[in-house]
């Protein structure tokens, strides 16, 4: 076994883990804003805040403030984990690690998965540093790894409770709990965290994707800033449109059946798979509405709606780009801009600007004209999703937009100036 210690990276190729199962406690702390019930926060003081003493001191650290205890298992059993390789190496973590691995099945087979790894000795310090102009520390990094765990272990256990289509997310296969050489005598050990998900062979991110095609060894990233430097170098815009059609309606069906609204979502939780279709992934900070405490007017009353047996609601109605009609202002997915939190009236790009089609960038109509088209009746899940309601079919503020839109909204059932006018 590997020593856990900060300078010695322990999760490497050909490490075995003997693995146990685990079931942590409701989710907890603040996350995206979003106070849940339970709030824990480890003991500061001036020590424990310096980076330095983080940094030289961190095993010591985590061994003073082990991952918090979860729910006692009967039978938690126990089986070997062998890391086959690590997808994310001790320089590229700022959270939650994933590596693969196999365990060896009860008939001689070896079952190949990722584990998503809560290790709070190798979070990046810059996830706890606080924010002077809002008064906030954030959690110490142990605290941070539980938040994680605790989080996306519900989340999809709520998304497996709502039977939804599997290719929404990946197949979960529970929490574990594990132990480290630590290189103290006095405590020799110390636990970590993880859960373990289908593993989808060859599959890629659309962050991935889109850094490829963003990435030359002839000009560095920061050449690619302008959109028809790199597009040639990017699935074609029929890939990508599907994909994102995909994502649109796993992201809707996730929030209203399993009660988990993934924000922010970008690039990096979307997973496309050999077959194109599309995977939601990373959940350790996706609010978890069965455990949240709302404290806003308008979030809690989108808990009550989704505690309640209407389907879905049509995904145009929270990706408009003219602004959402349901939920938070997550229609900008689809044009790629989202308002500055510094000044409202200044739009920045997002991370989406490099997925959507460039038209997009410039003319939300086009973005609200394939948002229609994607969702026409004809190609829309009607067991799952609303129709549109007369409210927004109607609305006056459509006169404003182009005449491909009134037209697609008129085959969708809004009626003409002529009916609507007495």
């Amino acid at each position: 076994m590997s020593s856990s210690n900060r300078n010695d990276f322990p999760y490497k190729e050909g490490t075995t883990l003997e693995i146990h199962r685990h079931r942590p406690r409701k989710p907890f702390g603040i996350v995206n804003w979003i106070r849940y019930d339970l709030d824990l926060e480890r003991e500061w003081n001036a020590y424990c805040r310096d980076p330095e003493y983080w940094h030289d001191h961190r095993v010591d650290f985590a061994l003073r403030y082990p991952p918090i205890t979860g729910h006692k298992l009967k039978n938690p059993g126990t089986r070997i984990f062998k890391i086959t390789r690590v997808v994310q190496t001790e320089e590229d973590t700022d959270g939650p690690m994933l590596i693969e691995g196999y365990i060896d099945s009860p008939d001689g087979t070896k079952k190949e998965l990722w584990a998503r790894v809560y290790d709070g000795v190798f979070y990046s310090l810059d996830l706890h540093l606080g924010d002077p102009a809002l008064d906030v520390d954030y959690p110490d990094f142990m605290t941070k790894a539980d938040i994680h765990y605790s989080t996306e272990f519900w989340a999809y256990e709520q998304i497996h409770h709502a039977e939804l289509p599997g290719s929404v997310t990946l197949d979960f296969y529970g929490g574990w709990t594990f132990s480290l050489e630590t290189g103290n005598p006095k405590y020799p050990r110390r636990n970590v965290r993880m859960i373990l998900l289908e593993k989808s062979a060859n599959a890629r991110t659309m962050e991935e994707v889109i850094k490829e095609a963003t990435t030359s060894e002839k000009c560095p990233p920061e050449d690619f800033s302008e959109y028809d430097q790199f597009e040639d170098r990017l699935p074609s815009v029929e890939h990508r449109l599907k994909a994102l059609k995909s994502m649109l309606e796993a992201y809707n069906l996730i929030w209203w059946y399993a009660e988990v609204d993934l924000t922010p979502i970008g690039p990096e939780n979307v997973l496309i798979r050999n077959d194109n279709s599309v995977a939601l992934i990373d959940f350790s900070t996706a609010i978890v509405y069965r455990y949240a405490k709302i404290d806003n007017p308008a979030d809690e009353h989108l808990k009550r709606k989704l505690n309640s047996p209407e389907r879905c609601p049509h995904p145009v109605l929270r990706h408009w780009p003219f602004g959402a009609w349901v939920g938070p202002n997550h229609y900008l997915l689809v044009n790629g801009h989202f308002p500055d939190y510094r000044n409202e009236d200044v739009e920045v790009k997002s991370e989406w600007w490099q997925w959507v089609p460039e038209e997009w960038l410039e003319d939300p109509e086009a973005a609200a004209a394939w948002l229609l088209e994607a969702f026409m009746f004809r190609s829309v899940d009607l067991t799952r999703f609303s129709p549109l309601p007369d409210e927004f079919l109607n609305d006056p503020s459509h006169e404003q937009r182009s005449p491909k839109v009134l037209d697609l909204l008129e085959q969708l059932g809004r009626k003409t100036r002529d009916v609507l006018t007495p």
